[in-house]
């Protein structure tokens, strides 16, 4: 029993090794709109700027009474492109109206930050030593770039243009000229921002432009509360802060929120109107989470092995092991079950026989029985 839970401890090491290895050459993790971890997508980067502020923030996943009581500003990464769904627009309204000194940041999905991510890292290998690395590198690169045409399908029923934005796509590139009241004291080329799908919004706000076309707007309703609306996430998330000249543009939207603590609410996820739950289920977390969901394979291949090593083992049952218990006769015992699994009567007995007479070889008063006729 002892060499066969070896032999399956063995292969469960071969196997949550190899499970490790496929875990990292996975590349980093690439959740949209996560405000915690080190996904390159996620904002963790951007909610941490916050919180140096004095502000205090918190993650939620449903747009209900208790963030709308607890939040002043609601900060929205959308994980989808385009204008919101008219349901949830009408929910920010709502919260706008309900009290004048709120705030609403919308910043809807157009930029894929992995692209950038292996651009550097091809950048910064060396073909001498890591040639490996770029090969995977490059394979990686060339399907991140068709990120725009992989984004999840806009809106159904979207919000009113007019109240809100409208887009006015083209074909993916990176800004050479900003202009606006948010370019100043910002190089314009070191940035390198991404434009995609500039947004346009009557009666807004244009605070930023990237080459003539509109990437941040401002909306102030007459009956209170504010809306920011943000082209991308192209200088908000984590791998696009890796770029420091883009740094003082997230700190413009942090100045925006305003210099006094805010409670900061990150919405993320789809369908934040959704039916409530009061936990999210272990099934959708490992379908958010791609970190979450390594994890918890590897875990699942450790209890594999734990319940393998534990298993009973198949197959005719040994015969127990007699116990010594301090009796002489246990060692003749044991001899004689070993002798029956030879199954070979003639030998067995010529062993015993030597044995009988071994032992009473200093008593001659007695014979050994195999001795007489």
């Amino acid at each position: 029993m002892t060499q066969l839970r070896r032999r399956f401890a063995s292969h469960a090491w071969v196997l949550l090794c190899g499970l490790a290895a496929a875990g990292c050459v996975q590349g980093p993790a690439t959740d949209y709109g996560a405000s915690r971890g080190p996904s390159l997508n996620g904002v963790s980067a951007f909610r941490a700027m916050l919180e140096e502020r004095g502000h205090e923030t918190r993650a939620a996943v449903r747009l209900n009474d208790a963030v709308a009581e607890w939040a002043s500003v609601i900060v929205r990464f959308a994980p989808q492109p385009g204008v919101p769904e008219k349901d949830e627009a009408d929910w920010y309204d709502f919260y706008l109206l309900d009290d004048p000194d709120v705030a609403v940041v919308y910043i809807p999905r157009d930029f894929e930050a992995d692209l950038e991510y292996w651009r550097a890292i091809l950048d910064q290998a060396d073909p001498a030593t890591d040639a490996e690395l770029i090969d995977d590198a490059r394979q990686r690169l060339e399907k991140a770039q068709g990120w725009a045409n992989r984004l999840p399908p806009k809106a159904e029923k979207p919000a009113r243009a007019e109240e809100w934005f409208a887009t006015a796509p083209t074909k993916p590139g990176v800004a050479t000229k900003l202009t606006g009241p948010w370019s100043s004291g910002v190089d314009a080329a070191a940035p390198k921002l991404p434009v995609h799908e500039p947004i346009k919004g009557p009666g807004a706000k244009v605070l930023l432009e990237a080459d003539g076309a509109p990437l941040v707007l401002e909306r102030t309703r007459s009956e209170g509360g504010r809306l920011l609306v943000v082209a991308s996430g192209g200088f908000l998330l984590n791998e696009a802060l890796a770029n420091r000249a883009r740094r003082p543009l997230a700190g413009r939207v942090a100045d925006w929120i305003g210099p006094e603590p805010e409670r900061v609410a990150f919405v993320e996820g789809f369908g934040p109107l959704g039916e409530f739950t009061a936990e999210p289920t272990l099934w959708g977390l490992l379908a958010r989470l791609d970190g979450l969901r390594m994890v918890a394979i590897h875990l699942a291949a450790l209890g594999l092995a734990a319940a393998l090593y534990r298993a009973p083992r198949l197959g005719r049952p040994r015969p127990p092991e007699l116990d010594w218990g301090g009796r002489p006769a246990a060692h003749a015992e044991a001899l004689g079950a070993l002798l029956a699994r030879t199954g070979d009567r003639a030998a067995a007995t010529a062993i015993l026989a030597e044995y009988d007479r071994w032992r009473h070889d200093s008593n001659p008063i007695r014979a050994s029985r195999h001795d007489r006729t």
